[in-house]
């Protein structure tokens, strides 16, 4: 009898809060830095020391053959607004595409971010975030629901269409991880106002959770360049 009511107690109780991934944009209109480094105000520019740099994306659909899928994790992203194919990777017009990364193990994740570059409608971001530990098939055609075959959906990306300029995505949890997983996936779609075009994805950064002490570092160096641009830009 005991037990029933403390289960029935246990049943009333408030169950905890179940974080969700935050996604956070920031779009620029002005020229791109020459070397490739984009930088926002507000939120985290790509990087060459994420954990999937230098990774070779597979590809499941296809891309604009001017443009190349290692650019997606190479560390830079576009050196250009104008005439950047060669530095994106874009899918072909009026198709979906997924851009699979292994990162050979499993790693806990703190932050995944993209970032894209176009003198118009190439520029919005749009796309599905899967993740996966152990897929039964590790890189699914177009006709397979991803969470058929073991990965886990954990957010959608929808930027607006701001014409000429660079975007900026940072998808985050307010538990400082997004879980731990060894396949990551995006799955690109058509972006607001691009019709038929594909977005010019410039960059790809996987960042992994931090040791403690060097969390901390970060967050204090962080937190010092953001003051330092800000001043800067006034």
């Amino acid at each position: 009898m005991k037990i029933i009511r403390l289960l029935a107690f246990a049943a009333l109780l408030p169950l905890p809060a179940v974080a969700a991934p935050i996604v956070t944009t920031e779009f620029d209109a002005g020229a791109v830095n020459p070397s490739g480094f984009f930088d926002f105000d507000n939120i985290m520019g790509n990087v060459s020391t994420d954990i999937a740099n230098g990774i070779t994306p597979s590809l499941v659909g296809s891309i604009n053959p001017s443009s190349s899928i290692t650019n997606l994790t190479n560390g830079p992203a576009q050196t250009s607004i104008t005439g950047n194919i060669a530095e994106s990777t874009t899918a072909d017009n009026n198709t979906i595409a997924r851009y699979i990364v292994d990162l050979g193990d499993s790693f806990e994740i703190a932050m995944v971010n993209t970032f894209s570059a176009h003198d118009g409608a190439r520029a919005a971001q749009s796309y599905n975030l899967y993740a996966a530990l152990s897929p039964s098939n590790t890189a699914p055609s177009l006709a397979i629901d991803p969470t058929t075959v073991g990965w886990s959906f954990i957010t959608d990306v929808a930027t607006a269409s701001n014409g000429d300029g660079k975007w900026g995505v940072n998808i985050t949890d307010d538990s400082g991880s997004l879980g731990t997983y060894r396949y990551w996936m995006i799955e690109v779609r058509q972006a607001p106002g691009a019709g038929m075009l594909r977005t010019n994805y410039g960059e790809w950064d996987i960042i992994q959770v931090p040791e403690p002490g060097t969390a901390t570092l970060l967050a204090v160096a962080s937190a010092a360049m953001l003051v330092l641009k800000r001043r800067r830009r006034r």
